[in-house]
């Protein structure tokens, strides 16, 4: 195995050095205009958000970073006539190209380039990598603590009405305008046309990425859609209740200790309903858990390893689907499933909801839970909306949200051009014969896994079943992994760009849709690894495969439950289909 991948390796560096030799310009801006044309400016941007890359000082430079030599390009471009009607924008040309452009997508409700991180590890493979702000420039947040990709008053004119052109710009035309110029730009560039085209993006990534599949089919040969926050009004309004439960009461909101207390509670109540007790749930749908329940209750005048009956509800409503007054599911409650383990900033439920601890108490806009300062935003500014009126019914001790048919109305109207959740408008991607590959992590206690699956079971009701679907699209859930990665289990197979520790091909999720698209081999199972301390630098102290949704890994029964070779996947396997007390809240009943 190992002697075929070096093979590959040396066909790779082959090939790319075959495209390097057709660079048409110099790296500098004067040299770069013709490349670019008119309708883009090559400058420094003031919304560059990698981390791990300084931006070019005058829109281009020559650079060398951990031994891949690339042209960094950054400015901005036409989306239509107006001269506000502008989008930022950095390329990322290799110079030892392998012919395929890497689109990546944004986080939050974007407002900068490169979240994070510039994904070097992909164009030191050789992808000419290609990535905007969506239209708009993020303001900087109260706290480090809060995303500032949450901020959202880009979206209203200094009247305060909807700025139509900037959120036209987020839903849709900014990362299609990309996907179109950047196939020219890198073909001026190479003096070759791109022979793939690819789009990788979490989160609002993700969002894109079903949205550029079912508004622009040809845009991309194959999309890569993780976590997808691709349900604005629903993330939005769960975000909010999810706060707004916990301030119902003086005693409703749950503390550091709580949500970590919850989490062991409900590790030793659903580990071992996978069949193997091993530290990781594998289907959160399948737990007999219910907050009100089966969390240990305060006594009078009592603190310490319990709970107030008005904190056991506040987490059962994180737990369970929002409705209309009708009872008909708005959006779905978040997994029984590592609520606060992994870390203190892995994007776990703690995280998006629990209250941090300032001087200024909760009244300090720096305490805010992310999800009140995302969701506030973003219902006040993309929505129209200042109080969505939630309120929380109680029916046998337990508790759920409830937002009226008009709010939820009103708000698709005004965000649902950015919405990716008609599973119909895929045929033309299918047809196309294009491939997508989707994956939500189980412990994503920011946007809810049971949204993803549902829209997956849609669609695979929709081609005739799930065999006929992942003809097409496949989707890896995974267990233990937060939003978009992180939690205590196998959390990195490549969707950040980093390969496997092993560096084979069947733990980088790239390498696998790359397979798909040019030779035809479906994905049949995806190695997901934990490092120590989330670093990949560190150790592997775990593995396991992921399977093809709806299957999930089997243990074989004998052998150390950290290594990958000693599970399996089955196709026969659907118990992901099987639902408990937890899912059936949740909104998940397959």
């Amino acid at each position: 195995m190992h002697r075929s991948v070096k093979s590959v390796i040396i066909l790779f560096i082959g090939f790319a050095v075959s495209h390097a030799a057709h660079a048409a310009s110099a790296c500098r801006p004067d040299s770069l205009a013709s490349v670019f044309g008119a309708d883009a400016r090559l400058h420094a941007i003031e919304d560059w958000g990698a981390g791990n890359l300084g931006a070019p000082k005058d829109g281009a430079e020559q650079r060398t970073v951990a031994g891949a030599e690339f042209c960094l390009v950054t400015g901005d471009m036409a989306l239509g006539e107006g001269k506000s009607d502008r989008a930022n924008f950095a390329g990322v040309l290799p110079t030892q190209w392998n012919g395929r452009i890497l689109q990546v997508g944004c986080g939050g409700n974007c407002g900068t380039v490169f979240l994070g991180a510039a994904p070097l590890g992909w164009v030191s493979r050789g992808y000419a990598v290609w990535a905007t702000d969506d239209g708009h420039v993020a303001k900087p947040s109260p706290a480090p603590r809060l995303w500032s990709v949450s901020e959202s008053s880009w979206a209203v004119d200094i009247d305060g009405k909807p700025d139509q052109t900037k959120q036209t710009a987020f839903f849709f035309r900014a990362v299609h305008r990309l996907a179109v110029q950047a196939r020219q730009w890198t073909a001026a560039y190479y003096g070759n046309r791109p022979e793939t085209a690819y789009f990788a993006g979490c989160s609002d990534g993700g969002r894109e990425a079903l949205v550029e599949a079912e508004r622009y089919p040809d845009d991309f040969d194959g999309i890569l859609a993780g976590d997808p926050y691709f349900d604005i009004e629903g993330e939005a309004l769960s975000a909010a209740a999810g706060v707004l439960a916990q301030m119902r009461t003086p005693d409703a909101a749950l503390t550091d200790a709580q949500w970590h207390l919850a989490d062991r509670i409900i590790l030793e109540r659903c580990d071992a309903v996978d069949g193997v007790r091993d530290g990781l749930i594998q289907n959160p749908a399948r737990c007999n858990f219910v907050a009100e329940r089966d969390l240990p209750r305060c006594g009078e005048g009592e603190k310490g390893a319990c709970f107030t009956k008005a904190q056991a509800q506040s987490l059962g409503v994180a737990l369970s689907a929002m409705t209309d007054p009708t009872g008909r599911a708005v959006y779905p409650g978040f997994p029984s499933s590592n609520l606060a383990d992994g870390g203190a900033m892995v994007d776990n439920m703690h995280y998006w909801l629990g209250f941090s601890t300032v001087s200024g108490g909760w009244r300090d806009a720096a305490s805010q839970p992310e999800a009140w300062y995302y969701g506030n935003q973003t219902l006040r500014y993309l929505g129209g909306i200042d109080d969505p009126t939630i309120g929380f019914s109680i029916a046998d001790d337990t508790v759920h949200a409830i937002v009226k048919s008009a709010v939820v109305a009103a708000l698709r109207r005004a965000v649902g051009s950015g919405d990716g959740t008609d599973e119909k408008t895929l045929d033309g991607f299918f047809r196309a014969g294009h491939r997508l590959i989707l994956y939500h992590g189980l412990a994503d206690g920011d946007i809810t896994p049971y949204r993803t699956l549902n829209f997956y079971r849609a669609l695979a009701r929709r081609q005739g079943g799930y065999a006929r679907l992942q003809q097409h699209a496949v989707l890896f859930a995974v267990p233990g992994m937060a939003h978009c990665g992180g939690g205590p289990g196998p959390n990195s197979f490549g969707q950040s760009g980093v390969m496997s520790a092993d560096g084979k091909p069947e733990g980088d999720i790239l390498s696998m849709l790359d397979a798909w698209v040019r030779a035809g081999r479906r994905p049949e199972r995806l190695v997901a690894t934990h490092f120590v301390g989330d670093t990949p630098t560190s150790p592997v102290d775990r593995a396991m495969p992921l399977c093809p949704f709806p299957a999930m890994a089997q243990y074989v029964g004998s052998g150390n439950v950290k290594e990958a070779q000693n599970w399996r996947c089955e196709q026969a396997d659907l118990r992901m289909l099987v639902s408990g007390p937890a899912g059936v809240r949740a909104g998940y009943a397959p």
